[in-house]
């Protein structure tokens, strides 16, 4: 199985990079007309603007590009009392097709928080819908080569509050097979120590 580290929270990764300067978006806007598999650079490009920061990714041998973009909700309210309310989305493209994507929002209005008591009810075997009743709906996902199984699919729930009072990251990748049957999940949780 692939490492949860492989790639992941592009996210993650670039909050350090980012300046927090793209003009506000919502997921529920922009994600119909963006699809796992089919989407391209240039589509992304043209539904969100120029991102905040580009960069190209060995994975795995595989060369894959990062588009990633963030904006800070100065007057919306957080989900958590001391944070400060920020939306990220990162798109992973495998030869300029859109091969994962990861949202996190920290604000109250579409927090990408996840109940953590709730992971361990997330065991292979279980179908798709069967996850979605236990976590809700993922807004995150991976195709391969991001996802373990070669033919099958990850759901990607992720949780970032690294602009609060106690930074953390929480993060579950559930990897499906073909078929929608669960065969897999790697659960991460990032607490920052003051």
């Amino acid at each position: 199985m692939k490492s949860i580290s492989r790639f992941t929270a592009v996210l993650l990764s670039a909050c350090a990079f980012s300046s927090f300067a793209n003009a506000n978006f919502m997921l529920s806007k922009s994600t119909p007309l963006i699809e796992l598999g089919k989407t391209s650079k240039a589509d992304i490009v043209t539904v969100l603007g120029e991102p905040d920061v580009k960069r190209s990714s060995l994975i795995d041998g595989e060369q894959l590009e990062v588009l990633h973009y963030s904006y800070i909700l100065a007057d919306a309210e957080p989900a958590i009392t001391g944070a400060i309310a920020t939306r990220e989305q990162g798109f992973i493209f495998k030869d300029d097709v859109l091969v994962g994507k990861e949202y996190s929002s920290s604000a109250a209005a579409d927090s990408t928080l996840f109940d953590l008591t709730k992971v361990k009810q997330v065991q292979q075997g279980l179908t798709q819908q069967e996850v979605e009743q236990i976590m809700g709906k993922a807004k995150s996902g991976y195709l391969p080569p991001l996802a373990a199984n070669e033919k099958g699919y990850s759901w990607v729930y992720l949780a970032d509050q690294s602009q609060s009072e106690q930074p953390s990251s929480d993060l579950l990748v559930v990897e499906f097979n073909q078929l929608g049957v669960v065969t897999a999940t790697q659960f991460s949780s990032v607490k920052t120590l003051d």
